[in-house]
């Protein structure tokens, strides 16, 4: 569907389930860069596909969203005196028209951010930036609320380049299966028997991970969404283990079986919190999964700290907190001995063994 089609129907479920994910991590996000022990002086919020700020029925998009995430921790920002902007930008003058209206209807203008709001084309703008971006003293958060996946993929090399930031992209997985013979899609391995359709996102994600560079530690995690037929989803990226636990924990408070979709993407016939505790007994498959992959390497001798938990964590979608079984199982047996139980991604530069000193 054309992006110039979207403001002028009400968003469906997924479209608010995707939004909803956007402004829970930007609110998880946020505070991190407006302690008082953080270094940053600059904080940047882009949103480089805003629209004109909501839906038919006014509900709020993308663009309203931050601004009221940020107008939440007004006082927060004067007390750190942090220099935030918002940059949104769509390559419709009448749509940034529009946004302008709505921000100022809804009050959203007077808060503690610079805002920006441009009529200029993804790849344009993002170039028209990138040095803002690459600062050292800049924290930034970007939102490439795309359909299909062509700015995305074009752009994922410099994206992930870009020190300090985290990215919330939205492709179209199933334009993955639709147009697979296009050459810009035949790169990636999807699978595409029909009874893999629903894994479509989660193949896109690994078709990415294997872009990033062997030398330098990149998380990307997922989440699928399912409209119709069609399945789309969010692929998160972030150069620190921070942002990918907070990007986990923001998803899992989305589905609380899962952690990855608005369907039940497993097909166990469980999904969030239809009947969870009632119907079904035991863990979920993906839980089941984690939990004896940690085991066995944690046994194997092949992790020693908290570091190397959290990065296993990741690789399985699950978050921090989901290791404490384990580590608490293996505690008792005497297979470790330490004295905290949920790994923590504060310590990524400090992380606490798993075994601690006699």
């Amino acid at each position: 569907m054309p992006r110039a089609e979207i403001d002028d129907k009400p968003f469906n479920e997924a479209t608010l389930t995707k939004l909803e994910l956007f402004e829970r991590y930007a609110r998880e996000w946020l505070p991190v860069f407006l302690s008082e022990h953080s270094r940053f002086t600059e904080i940047n919020i882009c949103d480089f596909f805003c629209g004109s700020g909501t839906d038919s029925n006014g509900t709020a998009g993308s663009a309203l969203r931050m601004l009221a995430v940020i107008r939440e921790f007004d006082s927060l920002i004067s007390a750190r005196q942090a220099r935030v902007r918002v940059f949104c930008s769509d390559k419709l003058e009448a749509k940034i028209c529009r946004l302008r209206e709505h921000i100022s209807a809804r009050q959203l203008g007077n808060v503690p951010a610079e805002i920006i709001l441009k009529a200029v084309p993804f790849t344009e703008r993002f170039e028209q930036l990138r040095s803002q971006l690459y600062r050292d003293e800049a924290a930034n958060l970007l939102i490439v609320d795309q359909y299909g996946v062509q700015h995305f993929e074009s752009t994922f090399d410099a994206l992930i380049d870009c020190p300090t930031t985290d990215v919330l992209a939205f492709v179209s997985s199933s334009w993955f299966q639709r147009f697979h013979s296009l050459p810009e899609v035949k790169r990636y391995l999807v699978d595409r028997r029909p009874d893999a359709y629903h894994l479509a996102h989660r193949a896109v994600l690994e078709a990415y991970r294997k872009r990033l560079p062997a030398d330098r530690k990149y998380y990307l995690g997922e989440f699928s969404l399912k409209s119709g037929s069609n399945i789309y989803g969010v692929v998160f990226g972030s150069g620190h283990p921070l942002g990918m636990a907070k990007f986990l924990r923001s998803a899992w408070k989305l589905d609380n079986v899962n952690g990855s979709a608005n369907y039940d993407v497993e097909r166990e016939g469980i999904h969030g919190e239809s009947n969870f505790l009632f119907d079904f007994a035991g863990k979920p498959k993906k839980v089941e999964v984690f939990e004896e992959s940690l085991e066995a390497a944690i046994c194997s001798g092949r992790i020693r700290d908290e570091l190397q938990i959290l990065e296993v964590c990741f690789e399985h979608g699950v978050t921090p907190q989901h290791a404490t079984p384990v580590l608490q199982k293996l505690k008792k047996t005497g297979d470790v001995c330490m004295t905290w139980r949920v790994p923590d991604a504060r310590n990524h530069g400090y992380p606490r063994p798993l075994h601690s000193p006699s």
